[in-house]
């Protein structure tokens, strides 16, 4: 994965952020990235093999790094709870 698909990727904390989603329980950064990654797998069926085969090599990678960036930038539980509300 590139690093223009990562940054899209924390683009959307951000907006969700500047929309504002409801609030709800408190939701983990391990979560988030969890279900990032779940979105990302179900869409990769639709790319040819080889970015398929890329792009799952660097998903362990982009969900730490987006469950560290989470924790250290302490993404609000409105943020977190949009992009868990997200579907593929």
């Amino acid at each position: 994965m590139n690093a223009s698909a990562i940054k899209s990727l924390l683009c959307v904390s951000a907006l969700s952020t500047a929309i504002g989603c409801s609030k709800s329980d408190e939701k983990s950064c391990g979560e988030v990235a969890t279900h990032v990654v779940r979105m990302l797998r179900e869409e990769l069926v639709k790319a040819d093999s080889e970015t398929q085969k890329m792009a799952r090599a660097n998903l362990p990678t982009l969900q730490n790094s987006m469950m560290k960036t989470c924790e250290s930038q302490s993404w609000p539980q409105s943020s977190r709870q949009c992009i868990l509300d997200a579907k593929t």
